[in-house]
């Protein structure tokens, strides 16, 4: 996951993350969502559990315990002050594993119609994620 890593980290246009929602600051199902404005259009976003227990909402109950959470394209184009993304096709790049999620998303990523494992988060884990909007339905291919 490095190189990948370090580009969201190193990127040209060094704007900081902006804190795009936060679920219940301090409580035992505590989620943050955190984004970033990147030099080619693109947008870093991480996903991140903070609390110390699971419990679910929003989304079926995993065995392990776990929040759920996703991402809300509109939030994001509010927090970034980047009106484009509440209504763009986004392809979701999964930094940590190198892998591309199947498909193109409207309006949030899982889609509420089909929870995702990919928003489940373990007790303080998080998930790092770059998305792409996607023009003329071409899904993203390589280049990333």
């Amino acid at each position: 996951c490095g190189q990948e890593v370090i580009s969201i980290d190193q990127d040209t246009l060094g704007k900081p993350a902006t804190k795009v929602s936060d679920s219940s600051p301090g409580g035992l199902e505590w989620t943050q969502v955190w984004a970033r404005p990147l030099a080619n259009g693109d947008v870093a976003a991480l996903m991140f559990n903070r609390g110390s227990w699971g419990g679910c909402y929003d989304c079926p109950e995993a065995a392990e315990g776990c929040a759920c959470q996703g991402l809300d394209f509109g939030q994001i184009a509010t927090a970034l002050k980047q009106p484009a993304w509440a209504t763009a096709n986004v392809s979701v790049r999964f930094v940590w594993n190198h892998s591309t999620a199947p498909g193109v998303y409207s309006g949030k990523f899982p889609p509420a119609s089909a929870p995702s494992s990919a928003a489940r988060l373990r007790p303080h884990e998080s998930l790092l994620v770059r998305l792409r909007m996607v023009h003329d339905g071409a899904a993203a291919e390589g280049g990333w």
